[in-house]
Formats: C-alpha cells, sequence, structure tokens
C-alpha cells in the first residue's frame, strides 16, 4: 500500500505532464490559425507563412528552455528557490555586453553579428563579479547572493544608462530589444549556434543532476560524498552564463521563466534533480511558445503585438514577491 501511495504523485506528475503539452499545443494551432485568418497579408495555409511561424515557435522553444535549466541549475546549486538568472543579475551583465555591442558601430543593427559573443561576456563578467561578492571564506550564503544579485542588478542599470547617455542613437534599437520578444528573423546561423549550445549544456547540467541531489544536503555532506563542490560550482555558473547569454542575445532580457518553470516542474516530479532538470527544459520550451503565440494574438485586441517579456514579468513579478514572502515567514517561524 505505501509503496502505491509513493508511485501516486510520481503517476500523477507524468499525466499532468503529458496533458499541459498537449493542451499548450492545441492553443498554438488554434491560435495560429485564427491569426492567419484575421486578415493577414497571406492566407493562414500558406506554406512560407507557416515557416515563419514554426521558426519563431522553434526561437522561442530554444530560449525558453535554456532559461528554465538555467533557472532550475542556480535554484538547486544554491539552494534557494529565489535564484534565476534575471534575479541574480545575468541577464543585465548579458544587456550590457548587447548594448555596449551596439554602441561600438555607427548604427545598431550592424551589431547584431557580435551580440553572442559581448553577451556571454557581460554574463560572465557578472556572474564573476555576483560569486565573488557573496562569497565568505569560500561559501556562498543564499541570502547574500540574493542581496548581490540585486546590486548588481542596479549596477548594471546605471552602466546601461550611461551608454544611453552618450550613445543616444542605439535607444530605439536597444528598446525594441529589451522589452524580450521573440524575433521572425535572425542572422545566418545564430539560431542553430544557440540550439547547439542550449543542448549541449542542458545535457551538461543533467549529468550533474546526482551531485546535486547530494548538494541539498549540504556542502560537508556532498564534499564527504564525493561531490566536487567547486567544481560543480564553477560548471554551473558558466553553464548557466552561456544558457543565459545565448537567450539574451536572441530575445532579449526574459524575466522570471526561469523562476517559474522549476517550482512548477518541482511540483510535478519532485526534488530528484536528474528529472527536474530534464522536465524543466520541456517545461520552460513549451511554456515560452505558448506565451508567445498568446502574445501574437494580442494584435487582435490592443493593435500591436505585446513583447513576451511583458506577459513573463506580469506574471512572474508576483509569483516572486510570494515566494519571497513565504521565505521571510520561514525565517521568522
Amino acid at each position: 500500500m505505501s509503496r502505491l501511495a509513493a508511485k501516486e504523485p510520481t503517476l500523477r506528475g507524468l499525466i499532468l505532464t503529458a496533458l499541459v503539452p498537449a493542451a499548450v499545443l492545441a492553443a498554438v494551432v488554434a491560435a495560429c490559425s485564427l491569426v492567419g485568418q484575421m486578415g493577414a497579408a497571406m492566407p493562414w495555409d500558406d506554406p512560407d507563412l507557416w515557416r515563419l511561424r514554426l521558426l519563431r515557435v522553434v526561437t522561442a522553444a530554444v530560449v525558453g528552455a535554456g532559461l528554465a535549466v538555467a533557472g532550475a541549475a542556480l535554484q538547486s546549486l544554491l539552494r534557494n528557490g529565489l535564484a534565476d538568472p534575471y534575479v541574480l543579475g545575468i541577464s543585465s551583465g548579458a544587456g550590457v555586453g548587447v548594448l555596449a555591442a551596439m554602441a561600438l558601430t555607427a548604427s545598431g543593427t550592424a551589431a547584431w553579428l557580435g551580440l553572442p559573443a559581448m553577451a556571454a561576456a557581460g554574463a560572465i563578467v557578472t556572474v564573476g563579479a555576483v560569486y565573488l561578492i557573496a562569497q565568505r571564506r569560500g561559501r556562498l550564503d543564499p541570502f547574500s547572493l540574493l542581496l548581490t544579485g540585486v546590486i548588481v542588478n542596479a549596477f548594471n542599470g546605471a552602466v546601461m544608462l550611461l551608454i544611453y547617455l552618450r550613445n543616444p542613437y542605439v535607444i530605439a534599437d536597444y528598446i525594441s530589444w529589451a522589452m524580450g520578444a521573440i524575433p521572425e528573423t535572425h542572422p545566418a546561423g545564430l539560431l542553430a549556434a544557440v540550439t547547439v549550445l542550449t543542448a549541449g549544456g542542458w545535457v551538461l547540467l543533467t549529468v550533474y543532476g546526482q551531485a546535486f541531489n547530494v548538494l541539498s544536503l549540504g556542502d560537508d555532506v556532498a564534499a564527504s560524498s564525493g561531490v566536487n563542490v567547486h567544481r560543480l560550482r564553477r560548471v554551473t555558473f558558466g553553464v548557466t552564463a552561456a544558457l543565459t547569454a545565448a537567450s539574451v542575445a536572441v530575445a532579449g532580457p526574459i524575466g522570471f521563466l526561469g523562476l517559474i518553470v522549476p517550482h512548477v516542474c518541482r511540483a510535478l516530479v519532485g526534488a530528484d534533480h536528474r528529472r527536474l532538470l530534464i522536465l524543466s527544459g520541456f517545461a520552460g520550451a513549451i511554456l515560452l511558445a505558448g506565451a508567445d503565440t498568446f502574445c501574437r494574438c494580442t494584435v487582435l485586441w490592443f493593435g500591436q503585438e505585446l513583447p513576451v517579456g511583458v506577459i513573463t514579468a506580469c506574471c512572474g513579478g508576483p509569483f516572486f514577491l510570494v515566494l519571497l514572502r513565504r521565505r521571510f515567514r520561514e525565517r521568522v517561524q
């Protein structure tokens, strides 16, 4: 009887995991059909139109998977449910790199070829700064890391403002990117490179799933069990910085996706990181693709398409406040 009870949450999680993608996929197909029939320049069954939509859906899926896996890995490494690339300042660091790339050229559009490299540089510098500032005597306090991320976010915002003032011509290009939107087209090879990077980082972090399970018991227990904690931290921070930089370079800073998805997946399949990291990638891909499809439909109501970053921020902000309030209550008790 106890064995059946133990299997029940897993079975329920698997059923929900199967139903959610099916529901979202049905909504995506229905929404695409409706948008194509409501006065589009091309008929809804035009092959070129569906090719563009498929490219955009794939882009959203890759970006969503990268951000969700990065968020799940950071929460596991830091043992802090409030951690994600956006909160820790990694996204804003990549944004500084992107804005700097735009400012280094006569026109912001010419800088798109250098965006991935500059975004990666900004993200890596931010990760290094947060890591060095937050650690004390070789240990990382999760709450100190969260506060450090807030400070670094503010600093990166100030750096962006300085770049604005020095190069006012990049504001229009940057604002359209900074809202967080899935683009229709990409430079040749960019999506392929980001897809390969995201898949490689996803697989690498999943390989460390058992190490994350042991680390959840504490640094000392993990070290005594044979886990190289320092190497795990370096690998995790490096891979999450690369995943975030790749996603930000393609779609801009899409906040809170890496915060929400791991919590939902953890409620479905439990705390086993070998399953959590796998499901987080798929769930992030499905969630962002569905959100982007919803944004395409908003043109029917608002006269223009809302950026997907606005949707994730509206959903993720209250979610973050609820988690933060719960964490404060736990500390008081």
